[in-house]
């Protein structure tokens, strides 16, 4: 017996395609679509392929501030060992890259705040060794003086002074120069030597630039 024999309408729902094809058949194009895009991409060259997908890769954070704060990481990771960056291991303890160590200490407080006194002239001293350049330009060419000791040679002379080793490397090159009075004296002549003065084989009590052995 027909629906109209029967008085009954039939759903206009029960001739056409079920509801849950249409989603199904959308995912399979779209799939499609992805797969001949990508593939199409292995003509561009490597970095129009990466730019493209870059830009076309879907992502959970609308804001992009995820993928800001996951950047942010990995630069101050990679920082660490960077040259002229120190990091802190505890108890306000600073380490550089080459393994020196700056401690608590010295009338400033701190030998990190000590060593730095030496980024200027200080005309009122006698003598005073002056390096050139900022804060991490004195700490790397630290560290350089420290790794080419490791090594000896005509270029490292050693002796003890109590408790205390005084390392003094000749690093061939413009460090700094004399200032005080006696560098003005002689028109600040260029320092191309490096005196540090360590405890416990790696603790930096001090280092400035001097004329020579």
């Amino acid at each position: 017996m027909s629906p109209s024999s029967t008085g009954l309408k039939s759903d206009p729902a029960e001739s056409r395609t079920p509801r849950w094809r249409h989603p199904l058949l959308f995912v399979i194009v779209a799939g499609v679509t992805a797969l001949v895009a990508r593939t199409s991409l292995e003509w561009l060259p490597p970095d129009a392929q990466s730019a493209i997908l870059a830009a076309t890769s879907p992502t959970d954070d609308p804001t992009g501030q995820a993928g800001k704060s996951v950047s942010s990481e990995k630069r101050a990771a990679g920082q660490q060992g960077q040259p002229g960056q120190l990091r802190d291991i505890g108890n306000d303890i600073l380490e550089s890259p080459a393994g020196l160590r700056y401690l608590p200490g010295s009338a400033d407080g701190h030998r990190l705040k000590h060593v730095l006194k030496h980024a200027a002239d200080e005309p009122a001293r006698k003598i005073h060794g002056v390096f050139d350049g900022d804060r991490q330009t004195i700490l790397t060419v630290i560290d350089d003086a420290w790794r080419k000791s490791a090594k000896g040679g005509r270029d490292v002379q050693r002796e003890s002074q109590n408790d205390r080793e005084v390392v003094t490397v000749n690093l061939r090159r413009r460090i700094g120069y004399v200032g005080g009075q006696e560098g003005r004296r002689k028109q600040y002549p260029e320092c191309r030597y490096l005196r540090l003065v360590l405890e416990n084989k790696r603790e930096v009590i001090t280092a400035y630039p001097t004329l020579s052995f």
